[in-house]
């Protein structure tokens, strides 16, 4: 299970969604838009158990298939709605703060499930070549 480079993956993505929500910043910003904080919030945490859940069905590639493609369009509502919602609450005037360097945090906020997505596809890259090894073996036989 661990041993699968897709596996890995999966961890790393999931704890960088998780790394979202110890960025205070992203969600103080965020409190003037309730729906779309808890919105954020709630596609975050879907995306997180999604992600662990899949690396524990690695016995049925078909469904973790399945499953991590809905962890990428999880990853992917997060980012909308955390860019979204930042930019209707005018987080993203704050991104360039007057010394001319950017707000680490806002950017961080935008750009983990970024990264967690490409991990994500990573994983599903993965998981595909598995099933064809699979098959491969299966057409020797």
């Amino acid at each position: 299970m661990i041993q699968r480079i897709q596996s890995l993956y999966l961890l790393v993505g999931s704890l960088l969604v998780g790394a979202l929500f110890a960025l205070e910043a992203v969600w103080q910003t965020l409190a003037s838009l309730p729906a779309a904080r808890w919105a954020a919030l709630a596609l975050a945490g879907l995306t997180i158990v999604l992600g662990v859940v899949a690396i524990f069905r690695y016995q049925d590639r078909s469904q973790q298939r399945r499953l991590i493609l809905f962890v990428q369009i999880g990853a992917i509502l997060t980012m909308l709605a955390l860019g979204g919602g930042l930019y209707l609450a005018g987080g993203t005037g704050v991104w360039i703060d007057t010394a001319g360097g950017a707000d680490v945090v806002h950017v961080l906020g935008v750009a983990l499930p970024i990264v967690a997505y490409l991990l994500f596809y990573l994983a599903r890259r993965g998981v595909e070549k598995d099933i064809a090894l699979v098959r491969s073996m299966d057409r020797l036989r």
